[in-house]
């Protein structure tokens, strides 16, 4: 048995370190290492319960692999950080499970006015008040906000 550690040692052990790699990427996959998934990104329930209640509520459904998308998230971020009060989502489809997708589409009736992503929706205690479908400047984003009694300028 020596003479069969000394001889594959040095294999049994790039073949252990290996397993342990890919093990380890296994158990990472749905964790985010760049740090990448914004604060925009809490769950579709969260988004429920806050659209539900007296105050506007922001949700934009977007995908991952969405150029339009990209290019809108950090428009959507900047109004964030400059109106603190507003309640954004932000949703990648793409990420969704089938019951958080099914939730998502289905607690405001969109199938008329969701044209693509990225989509824009502005609730307020249950209903839909006002949408933008497709991607829109930070000076259009915020005029729609004026517009509909979010902000005031």
């Amino acid at each position: 048995m020596k003479k069969f550690w000394d001889k594959y040692k040095v294999l049994i052990i790039v073949i252990v370190l290996l397993a342990a790699f890919v093990g380890l990427s296994f158990l990472l996959e749905g964790e985010n290492l760049n740090n990448e998934t914004s604060s925009l990104e809490p769950s579709v329930s969260e988004w429920v319960n806050d659209s539900l209640e007296e105050k506007y509520t922001i949700a934009v459904i977007a995908q991952t692999k969405c150029g339009y998308c990209e290019m809108y998230k950090p428009v959507v971020e900047s109004v964030q950080s400059k109106y603190e009060d507003l309640n954004i989502y932000w949703f990648h489809t793409d990420k969704l499970s089938n019951a958080d997708y099914s939730t998502l589409s289905g607690t405001y009736d969109i199938s008329d006015t969701f044209k693509g992503t990225p989509y824009t929706m502005l609730t307020y205690h249950g209903v839909l008040i006002d949408y933008i479908s497709g991607y829109v400047d930070e000076d259009t984003l915020v005029q729609f906000l004026i517009d509909n009694g979010v902000i005031n300028e």
